[in-house]
């Protein structure tokens, strides 16, 4: 997971202002919905899926954006 925080803190970096505390939302949404699969894959025995999990993604960064959450509205168009 190491890497996954060096790569978020470089795309942070990297970003204009405006648009960092939306990504950080977003990877932090990364983060914990990855760590759900892999629970829901250890305790629920569900067959781990990346389409599954880039679709969960998708739909909860689109729930927050509608939600109104700062940032990732602008990042994610709501449909």
């Amino acid at each position: 997971m190491i890497w996954f925080l060096r790569l978020v803190v470089h795309v942070l970096d990297a970003s204009p202002p405006s648009l960092r505390r939306g990504l950080a939302s977003i990877a932090t949404l990364i983060a914990w919905s990855h760590w759900q699969h892999h629970n829901a894959a250890v305790f629920d025995k569900i067959m781990p899926s990346t389409s599954d999990l880039v679709r969960a993604i998708m739909e909860e960064a689109r729930s927050w954006a509608a939600a109104g959450a700062k940032g990732v509205n602008a990042l994610i168009p709501v449909t």
